[in-house]
């Protein structure tokens, strides 16, 4: 009987040996498939994009000819992903504490590299993880606002900042007034830098992306006194989409600005029950009587905004 069992064992052994080295060939076979499918595209057969994708590890590949615009729910602050042809802009990164999740955003949108940042401004709900995303990410181009002299900020957030560029050997460029940087398929206008404010938010940089007959505006902290200087310079300015100033804070979007620039879509970055109480009730009001539709990020989480050129589509985490 003993014989028996060590004979039976020995071949159960034996057995589960050749299954486990099959399976371990089949999926080493499999995965070699879905690492050449990018190239080969096998019909009915998924790439590690499409896998990554469905398991919400990875955004979904951009179509050729796109423009996506992904905006990050980090609280009452700002951070917005920009992508086209490959490349990849940033533009603000939120607070200290948002860093962490920022990169692992631009991680799952495949970002290994920024082809521009843009920090808008000094306030620390802005710039406040930019220091970590200077030091992960390589970066060809670094757009911010520089404020007049006599009022150079002194926050150890700032300090940070200039201290992450300097060690990267990143020399920051100036935000100057109609400039304009190729991302892909879509342009970069700066709108920002005709004129010199001494609150940091109002030398907001201010940019409006053009990707075919679609225009998105994202303007910063501006408030209301920079919206109308703007349309000194810029009376026709039309957008049909508009990341509003100041977390919608009642400072910014002046009901004259909204009915001139008559955007189809007005975003909104916002936290839940903020202490601010962003988006306050009259900018609210200012953005529905305009017929505006409205999608803030405390109530609908990440927005995600893309562009083929003639329409934008909007889908929401919540």
């Amino acid at each position: 009987m003993g014989k028996r069992k060590r004979r039976a064992s020995a071949a159960t052994r034996y057995r589960n040996r050749v299954f486990w080295t099959s399976v371990m060939a089949a999926v080493v076979v499999l995965c070699l498939l879905i690492t050449v499918n990018g190239s080969l595209n096998l019909p009915f057969f998924p790439t590690w994009d499409r896998i990554y994708s469905d398991l919400g590890l990875r955004s979904a590949p951009l179509p050729e000819g796109q423009l996506r615009v992904t905006v990050l729910d980090v609280g009452n602050a700002d951070s917005i992903l920009l992508e086209s042809g490959g490349k990849f802009a940033l533009i603000d990164a939120g607070e200290d504490n948002d860093e962490t999740d920022v990169i692992a955003s631009l991680q799952n949108a495949g970002v290994t590299e920024l082809e521009y940042v843009i920090a808008t401004h000094a306030d620390t709900d802005h710039i406040g993880g930019m220091d970590a995303i200077v030091h992960h990410f390589p970066i060809h181009t670094f757009l911010m606002s520089f404020m007049p002299e006599g009022y150079t900020p002194t926050t150890r957030t700032y300090k940070n900042l200039l201290q992450a560029l300097s060690k990267q050997n990143l020399t920051p460029v100036e935000a100057a007034y109609g400039d304009s940087y190729i991302l892909g398929e879509a342009t970069l206008t700066i709108l920002s830098g005709f004129q010199e404010y001494t609150e940091t938010n109002d030398q907001s940089v201010i940019c409006q992306v053009s990707h075919g007959e679609m225009d998105f505006l994202f303007m910063g902290d501006a408030g209301s006194e920079v919206e109308q200087d703007l349309l000194s310079v810029l009376p026709r300015l039309d957008v049909e989409v508009l990341k509003v100033g100041h977390h919608g804070s009642q400072s910014s979007s002046n009901g004259s600005f909204i009915r001139c620039i008559s955007p189809e879509i007005a975003v909104i970055t916002c936290g839940y029950n903020n202490p601010y109480r962003h988006p306050h009730v009259e900018t609210l009001k200012t953005l529905q009587r305009n017929e505006v539709n409205i999608y803030r990020t405390d109530m609908r989480g990440q927005i995600v905004l893309t562009s083929d050129g003639k329409s934008v589509s909007v889908k929401t985490e919540k």
